[in-house]
């Protein structure tokens, strides 16, 4: 990619090879992803000798009605796993896990 707006990413032929995108609402719960061509990444992880991996963070507490009913009652779990593809499967490995 060589060129873009920070929204729209092109090659030096002008095709598009990936774009931002945002979903949610501002200072609540917007969550922003990048997209790119498949293909591309690839390639280019390939070429510098790199793998794809991601870093994934579950948040799971009590609902607010819970929290009513239950005299309010606090339960809050973060797991961080790592995640990658080896040999055509998803592998992953438990980073933290903590419980309030």
């Amino acid at each position: 990619m060589i060129d873009g707006d920070s929204n729209k990413f092109f090659d030096k032929a002008g095709n598009l090879k990936g774009f931002n995108s945002s979903c949610g609402e501002q200072l609540k719960d917007v969550q922003y992803s990048l997209f790119v061509r498949k293909s591309c990444l690839e390639s280019r992880l390939k070429k510098d000798g790199f793998k794809l991996f991601w870093l994934v963070k579950l948040i799971r507490e009590q609902s607010p009605r819970a929290s009513y009913e239950l005299n309010d009652f606090r339960y809050m779990r973060e797991r961080v796993c790592l995640l990658w593809e080896e040999n055509d499967e998803i592998k992953s490995s438990l980073i933290k896990d903590i419980v309030q």
